[in-house]
């Protein structure tokens, strides 16, 4: 099973790069649009809203250790 396992990885690879080929062209020359979560997804939430703050730091605070207390 061994000796096989080079012309599987292979195998994976051109799959891989045939498939990215067929999804180029048939989605993006003819301008096909498809609506799914992962496009949508950007415009809800803190990202889509503008700035959000979840949490604020007192004044003269900062995120981090303080200056001087490196490891």
């Amino acid at each position: 099973m061994l000796q096989y396992n080079f012309v599987t990885s292979a195998a994976f690879s051109c799959a891989i790069a045939i498939s990215g080929i067929v999804i180029f062209f048939t989605l993006q020359v003819w301008e096909i649009s498809l609506t799914w979560w992962g496009n949508t997804v950007i415009e809800e939430g803190c990202d889509g809203s503008g700035p959000c703050v979840l949490m604020t730091l007192a004044e003269g605070d900062f995120f981090g250790p303080k200056i001087g207390e490196f490891s």
